[in-house]
């Protein structure tokens, strides 16, 4: 089966590169923290073409959200995983601006178990437009981000949540 055809590019954010990567039709496929290796090792779709026009629609809005301009993305994804990752990911998007949840209450909405969630979050392709940041420990603790937690409690913080 051939690969599909990506388009990437990297951009610098508030907490330094930040990469995307997009299908053919402008959807987001994955996103990172840091430059297009780690973003090619995550999504594990190699043959992506450096094209920054064909992902100009992300950054504007990532580059928003850091400034306070959008609370909510208005991206198309294109989300590769399991039907349960798929099912987590769903309800990590729906956590708004300023909020967090806990694995826990996710995994009794999915009913399901806390560690697989926190599996699932630990695999989201999508970076902050999914997101896995606003996803704490049951006492609020700041584990399982893929980033780092210097860079979840920047997030957060970014968002009005003090931790």
């Amino acid at each position: 089966m051939a690969e599909p055809i990506t388009f990437y590019s990297t951009f610098k954010c508030p907490m330094g590169d930040y990469s995307v990567q997009v299908n053919e039709y402008g959807a987001v496929v994955g996103s990172v923290l840091g430059d297009h290796s780690l973003l090619f090792k995550r999504s594990k779709i190699n043959g992506s073409r450096l094209d920054p026009k064909k992902t100009l629609h992300v950054k504007s809005q990532v580059l928003a959200y850091f400034n306070h301009e959008i609370k909510t993305f208005s991206l198309k994804l294109s989300l590769s995983g399991t039907e349960y990752q798929k099912n987590v990911w769903a309800c990590i998007a729906k956590l708004k601006w300023g909020t967090t949840s806990s694995y826990g209450l996710i995994a009794e909405t999915l009913k399901s178990g806390p560690r697989a969630v926190g599996g699932a979050t630990g695999r989201n392709p999508i970076c902050i437009i999914i997101p896995c940041h606003r996803v704490v420990g049951k006492n609020g603790d700041l584990t399982g981000f893929a980033f780092g937690e210097k860079a979840k409690r920047f997030l957060l913080q970014l968002e009005g949540i003090s931790h």
